[in-house]
């Protein structure tokens, strides 16, 4: 009992009971006074009443409490129903009996159903209903002579009635929000569950993504498998550090394979620059293609672009290292163009690879080229020529290739580079580059 009368001097609670008798009693004096001036009619008071009763109750939730007694829908329906049965009740015994005694204790019931809507224990509700028509019931007996015992005992149980009428329907309010709310906890874990999903399938596709080509990673995300292609015309691009054994033996671990990824990366950036596709690495080797997953025009001048950049990072750095006086590494390069497959192998770990004689005599443009320099085939100096100013090697000797025509791209053409310096392209070579773009 204690306990239960501690919760209502808590906030809520006991606002929530003062503001009940304190709407009441100017609604009931209000509406009395004035229908008592035009002939007073109980059906009038009781309408009238039972409109502004509810109106105030459903106005001290929403405006005083902004909305936090009953903030369900369902607990603001209760009021509203629960509202109508008892202002039927109080005003039509005020209606009978207005005297003052009558007033004071309804006004104190007024406050009932907006305390009811704040959560007070069902026991305190019992033990607060009891005593009042206990109180209610002497004071009528003794108050009003004329009334008889049967007309206290209906009154009584009319009280009970709207009491159990009252707790049931709570319960069922209750009962409705509890539902509500298992259902919108139910949403939120759903909610949260698609949110993660959506999460992990994003980071999932951006690591398959960086292992293999957009287009082939969708397509695996999509059907589960990818079919190999054939091309027509793809440029395979092989790289190779020149010494690099040597200065294995000499760098510790750390410090070769931070070398490395220095490099490494420098080509990444290079091979997304000219929207080319890495292959792979194998030790200290590189391999790029362009014109792969999705064809073009312009890929034999791509690599040779991306090919110029990633020679003049490695000659920089040769420079930088030999004026500090510690061991650097040269770097060959060779350029092929020609047919081939490409498509996804293995099932543990993808890899899209690459097949065919081109990616062969690419690698042997690597391995006869010489250090600082790219070295290329006839077949990729068929569509270069007209932009690069380019070197005949003569007829070389190749690794079960037997002799192959090879030549040396020496950097842009005059005429189509900036200041005529052979590096970086003009005006002119952009014009020739977007004309070959359209025969795509």
């Amino acid at each position: 009992m204690i306990d239960n009368l501690k919760k209502i001097l808590k906030k809520d609670a006991t606002k929530s009971y003062l503001l009940g008798p304190a709407v009441f009693a100017p609604i009931y004096l209000t509406s009395y006074l004035i229908l008592e001036s035009i002939s007073y009619i109980n059906i009038i008071f009781i309408s009238t009443y039972t409109v502004l009763y509810v109106i105030s109750i459903l106005s001290i939730n929403t405006l005083y409490f902004k909305g936090k007694i009953g903030t369900k829908k369902w607990q603001i329906y209760i009021l509203f129903f629960l509202g109508i049965p008892a202002s039927f009740f109080y005003s039509y015994f005020i209606a009978n009996h207005p005297d003052l005694f009558s007033i004071a204790f309804f006004v104190i019931l007024g406050g009932f159903i907006p305390l009811m809507s704040v959560g007070v224990s069902k026991h305190f509700v019992n033990y607060f209903t009891l005593s009042f028509i206990i109180s209610y019931c002497f004071f009528l007996f003794i108050f009003h002579e004329n009334v008889s015992l049967s007309f206290i005992y209906i009154n009584a149980i009319n009280i009970i009635i709207l009491v159990i009428l009252a707790q049931a329907l709570l319960k069922i309010s209750s009962y409705i929000s509890f539902v509500n709310n298992g259902i919108q906890r139910s949403k939120a874990i759903e909610k949260k569950s698609r949110n993660t999903i959506a999460k992990e399938k994003a980071i999932s596709e951006k690591l398959l993504q960086n292992i293999l080509p957009k287009e082939i990673a969708d397509e695996l995300t999509k059907t589960g498998s990818s079919i190999p292609k054939s091309y027509k015309s793809v440029t395979v691009m092989f790289t190779d550090f020149s010494g690099f054994t040597k200065i294995v033996n000499e760098l510790e671990a750390d410090k070769l394979v931070e070398e490395l990824d220095k490099c490494f990366s420098y080509f990444d950036s290079v091979t997304k620059k000219y929207k080319l596709e890495k292959i792979k690495t194998i030790g200290d080797s590189y391999m790029i293609c362009a014109g792969i997953p999705l064809e073009n025009k312009t890929h034999p001048v791509d690599s040779i672009l991306a090919a110029m950049e990633i020679q003049s990072f490695m000659n920089q750095m040769k420079e930088i290292k030999q004026a500090q006086n510690i061991p650097y590494w040269e770097l060959r390069l060779g350029v092929n163009t020609g047919p081939l497959i490409a498509g996804v192998i293995g099932e543990m770990k993808f890899s899209y690879d690459v097949f065919g004689d081109t990616v062969n005599t690419a690698s042997r443009m690597e391995s006869t080229g010489i250090v600082g320099k790219i070295n290329i085939s006839k077949n990729t100096y068929e569509f270069v020529h007209e932009f690069f100013d380019c070197e005949y090697r003569g007829k070389l000797p190749a690794k079960n290739k037997g002799l192959i025509d090879m030549y040396f791209v020496n950097g842009i053409k005059k005429e189509l580079s900036l200041n005529e310096e052979k590096r970086v392209p003009n005006k002119l070579f952009h014009e020739k580059y977007s004309e070959l773009e359209k025969l795509g």
